[in-house]
C-alpha cells in the first residue's frame, strides 16, 4: 500500500486509478468546451484588435470577463458586492480546514498592507506548524 491508496481508501473515489480515470474523463469532457470558449474570446479580441491570432496568457482574464458579460450578462464586479470579504474568507478557511484536516491561526507579522491577513497552518490536533 502506498500513500495514495491509503488516503483514498475511505473516499468515494476509492483508488488512485479511479482518481486518475476521473480526472482524465473530466479533462476530456471539458476540452471541447474550453476550445469553443477560447475561439469566442478570440473573436472578441479581433473586434478590439483586428488581425489578432490568439489569446495570450495576459489577455485571458480580460476576455474571459468580456465573454461572461456578453454571454450571460454577468458582471463579476456586481456579484462581488454580495460576498463580503470576512464571510468569504471564513468560508474558504472552513472549507480548507474540513477538506484537508488542518487549522489556521491568524498571526500578526509585519505585512506590506493593513488589509493583508497572514495565517500559520497546522494539522488538526497537532502543534507542529506546517505552513
Amino acid at each position: 500500500t502506498n500513500w495514495a491508496e491509503y488516503a483514498m481508501e475511505v473516499l468515494m473515489i476509492e483508488t488512485p486509478e479511479h482518481a486518475d480515470s476521473f480526472t482524465r474523463d473530466v479533462a476530456d469532457r471539458s476540452l471541447s468546451r474550453m476550445n469553443e470558449e477560447v475561439a469566442e474570446m478570440l473573436e472578441l479580441k479581433k473586434a478590439d484588435l483586428p488581425g489578432a491570432e490568439r489569446i495570450e496568457a495576459y489577455d485571458a482574464s480580460y476576455y474571459e470577463e468580456k465573454l461572461r458579460n456578453s454571454t450571460y450578462s454577468v458582471d463579476v464586479h456586481e456579484i462581488r458586492k454580495y460576498f463580503a470579504y470576512n464571510s468569504s474568507r471564513d468560508g474558504v478557511l472552513w472549507l480548507a480546514e474540513t477538506l484537508f484536516e488542518v487549522r489556521f491561526e491568524k498571526v500578526s507579522p509585519y505585512l506590506w498592507h493593513e488589509t493583508v491577513d497572514a495565517y500559520d497552518v497546522f494539522w488538526k490536533g497537532r502543534a507542529e506548524r506546517i505552513g
